[in-house]
């Protein structure tokens, strides 16, 4: 079994890693976009170094901040989480950008409340799956509160409109309800009734349904619907088994639409090919596992339940986001984690690697295994 101390050095390792990637990428894919914008190359990278500061500051924070001050905290975080959803949909507080509002502006930086959100969830649904563990009322005193909380949030998010970062935000309270007391069978059943809700609400317009049906046939409708699938799928097939070099990649000059951002990975395909796309995936499998075996180890339920709930989180989001670039899955539009450029994901999920961090401190010669 992997010593206490080996844990932290790996997921530092791992952490360090993604962000480094990340870091390079950026740089890469973003300068054209600099120049067109800024009239500087550099702006971008820049601004994601700033962002990865503030990461390290959140991450090392709570790192030293004991997980169980969380508790208090819970009903304050979903609060001026929730207020913030609904600022974004304010005008001139919500900045609207590329057909929805998602961020608040703050002069030349922004917050995307839906990021923090996930953060939160993850927080209010461990502890209270925690501290109702053993009700003998699991419908009333875990399902309904949570279904309630997340609710609101997820609708929130999808009138901005961004049904990706929704559907995550649902798949992440799942994920912690199969971890609490309810039974499968109503887990299931809010499941099916979740699933039919988000395909209505995504047929219900036709620029979704074009997004939901495109990936089956991006050769179809190049010019539209499918520009960006295909050109994805263009990019990856370009940089072989070793890529085309740093640096040297296509996509920045327009031809893939989000290249520092939701398609990254393709970026990544490209220039460091089939070797680099592998090396990032197996990075995300390694962190899954140190996440995985932080839960199992936690000296109390509520530490497991935070430690699966962030690890299900972030594998889920890379997940998410590598399968869409290579056309598995519709576009969701969430970024990949740690890697994609943007501010609010990569600080929030770097301050859920401090909380890993500080519940790997906590374990001590008792260790919880989470059972069903």
């Amino acid at each position: 079994m992997i010593q206490t101390k080996s844990l932290k050095i790996t997921l530092l390792v791992v952490v360090t890693s993604l962000v480094g990637i990340g870091l390079v990428m950026v740089l890469s894919a973003s300068s054209v976009a600099s120049i067109s914008l800024y009239g500087n190359p550099w702006h971008l990278f820049f601004r994601q170094i700033a962002w990865i500061c503030l990461g390290v500051s959140a991450m090392t924070a709570l790192a030293f901040f004991d997980y169980h001050h969380l508790k208090r905290l819970r009903s304050v975080l979903v609060a001026l989480t929730t207020a913030g959803l609904v600022l974004v949909l304010v005008p001139g507080i919500g900045v609207f950008q590329g057909g929805s509002r998602r961020w608040i502006g703050f002069g030349p930086a922004t917050l995307q409340p839906s990021e923090v959100a996930k953060f939160v969830l993850v927080i209010f649904c461990a502890d209270l799956i925690a501290s109702r563990f053993h009700t003998k009322r699991p419908l009333q005193e875990v399902l309904l509160p949570i279904g309630l909380v997340s609710g609101v949030m997820i609708m929130l998010v999808l009138i901005e409109p961004d049904m990706g970062t929704a559907l995550l935000m649902g798949a992440i309270v799942m994920g912690l309800l199969f971890m609490s007391q309810v039974q499968l069978k109503h887990i299931a059943a809010l499941i099916v009734v979740a699933i039919t809700f988000l395909f209505v609400y995504a047929m219900s317009a036709s620029y979704r349904r074009a997004r939901l049906l495109s990936f089956l046939h991006p050769a179809q409708n190049t010019s539209a619907s499918g520009y960006q699938m295909f050109h994805s799928l263009i990019t990856l097939s370009t940089g072989h088994i070793f890529g085309v070099g740093s640096g040297v990649t296509t996509a920045t000059w327009g031809l893939l639409p989000n290249s520092y951002t939701d398609f990254i990975f393709a970026v990544i395909g490209q220039e460091w090919g089939l070797m680099g796309a592998l090396l990032v995936i197996a990075l995300f499998v390694v962190f899954t596992y140190i996440g995985l075996a932080i839960a199992r180890r936690a000296p109390d339920r509520f530490g497991a339940l935070l430690g699966w709930g962030i690890t299900w989180w972030i594998a889920l989001q890379a997940l998410l986001n590598i399968s869409a670039v290579i056309g598995i899955v519709p576009v969701t539009g969430v970024p990949l984690p740690f890697i994609s450029f943007g501010g609010s994901s990569l600080v929030m999920i770097m301050a859920g690697c401090g909380i890993l961090f500080n519940v790997l401190s906590q374990i001590g010669a008792k260790k919880l295994v989470l059972k069903k």
